[in-house]
């Protein structure tokens, strides 16, 4: 989220997370209101996944993204 806000340029951001990493992002206000921001700007989209997405592949018609747990 630091990274975008700091981009002259920054990408289009997808980001799929589990539910404890969405609420420790608006747990830190700073980081929860750089995200609300670039989120307005269609910068960034957060999802909350509803399930653990160990060794998880999504598979789309245009795309497909390995899914990686930090």
């Amino acid at each position: 989220v630091e990274m975008l806000a700091e981009s002259e340029e920054p990408p289009n951001v997808r980001l799929l997370g589990g539910d404890d990493v969405l609420k420790w992002l608006r747990d830190d206000f700073m980081l929860a209101s750089t995200a609300a921001g670039l989120r307005e700007a269609d910068v960034l989209e957060l999802r909350a996944a509803a399930e653990r997405l160990d060794d998880t592949l999504l598979v789309t018609e245009e795309m497909v993204v390995s899914l990686l747990t930090p």
